[in-house]
């Protein structure tokens, strides 16, 4: 942890921490979505205090991704094009390290729900050679049903 030298010794004011694993708007950092899914599952936290965005998540592998499945859930952000998505990536010398290791893109992850149809910062470790598609249930005014 680091501290934030906003406060100097012998002011009263509290001494504010900082996760250093956060990075630019969060993206990235790793993160705890509540519950453990398989490859297969997506899950998101839109609570997480871990995140600025409040927003952890860990999307289903798609068919065709070429990272393996220890990629751990990490901090996202809602997005409008890749270039909102630079974030923390892998330290590939640290064995521990879960975080993404090919960075991020912006796309749909999720149909329904709190984020339904929102663009997010998504790991590219999850996503397949096809890409980003979006969403046929985002498609157009299709995406109205998300509030219903």
């Amino acid at each position: 942890m680091a501290v934030d030298d906003a406060a100097t010794p012998g002011d009263d004011a509290p001494v504010i921490v900082r996760n250093p694993d956060t990075g630019p708007g969060g993206v990235g950092a790793t993160c705890d979505p509540l519950a453990i899914v398989g490859p297969g599952q997506s899950i998101y936290n839109a609570e997480s205090l871990e995140c600025p965005s409040r927003i952890c998540l860990k999307p289903a592998v798609q068919p065709g991704a070429s990272a393996t499945t220890e990629t751990s859930a990490f901090c996202s952000a809602t997005c409008a094009q890749d270039s909102d998505c630079a974030g923390q990536i892998r330290d590939s010398s640290n064995p521990l390290d879960t975080r993404c290791q090919t960075g991020f893109a912006c796309g749909i992850a999720f149909v329904k729900g709190k984020l339904c149809c929102q663009g997010l910062c998504l790991c590219k470790d999850f996503i397949g050679s096809a890409g980003l598609p979006t969403p046929i249930a985002c498609q157009g005014d299709a995406a109205l049903t998300c509030n219903q």
